[in-house]
């Protein structure tokens, strides 16, 4: 927040315009803005934290109340929502790539472009 210089965080439907307002290349691009600095920050872990990596890569669905946002859809159980896809490093839960979908959208669909930055991002860290 004070990178932001904000006082406190937007109210998340605030915050859904904001993001819905960038597109998937400045989403790509903050993502790896954000890796280079968790590259850093992993460095001082121990080095049993590097044996190994595990990424994540899955599709949820993500709910909403709303009417007529943009880029929202239904999803297969009925829900009207988004089905953002997350790629994570699973040993800590850190999200390292992210991307909005609309809701009709299977878990994996657009996964496989995001595998191979992911373990860049994690052996250029000192990942085995």
């Amino acid at each position: 927040m004070t990178a932001l210089g904000a006082a406190r965080l937007p109210d998340p439907t605030t915050a859904g315009d904001f993001l819905r307002r960038l597109d998937r290349g400045q989403i790509d691009d903050l993502s790896e803005a954000i890796n280079e600095m968790r590259k850093r920050i992993w460095k001082k872990n121990k080095p049993s934290f590097f044996e190994l990596a595990v990424i994540d890569v899955d599709g949820t669905i993500a709910g909403t109340q709303a009417e007529c946002k943009e880029g929202m859809d239904m999803s297969y159980k009925g829900t009207w929502g988004y089905a953002p896809l997350l790629v994570t490093l699973a040993n800590s839960g850190e999200i390292l790539y992210t991307r909005n979908r609309p809701g009709n959208r299977p878990s994996h669909d657009g996964c496989f472009e995001y595998l191979d930055p992911a373990v860049e991002v994690v052996r250029d860290a000192g990942f085995k």
